[in-house]
């Protein structure tokens, strides 16, 4: 199944905030997904964070020229088992 990247940073921002408590981490994250534009990540400890989790979900992300910074498009889509999307979820809301 294909699912929304907005739905998926939704939850690992719902994850960084209220399981993991890094507060910047989610803070970063939101502001990205109010504006519904790509999340630009470099090599920093908080960025790191929330690319570990995105990719935990199966999301790919676009190596800029440099090769310091990866964009993640929230507008697109990421395919992932249905079974595991399940498995994540409620790992996460529960």
């Amino acid at each position: 199944m294909k699912v929304d990247n907005i739905e998926i940073a939704k939850i690992v921002f719902f994850k960084l905030y209220h399981r993991v408590k890094n507060y910047r981490a989610a803070a970063k994250l939101a502001s990205n997904i109010i504006d519904k534009q790509s999340l630009l990540l470099n090599l920093g400890d908080t960025d790191h964070l929330i690319e570990m989790e995105l990719e935990h979900f199966g999301c790919t992300f676009f190596v800029k020229r440099s090769g310091d910074f990866v964009s993640f498009d929230l507008t697109g889509k990421t395919e992932i088992d249905p079974d595991k999307w399940q498995k994540l979820c409620q790992e996460i809301y529960n």
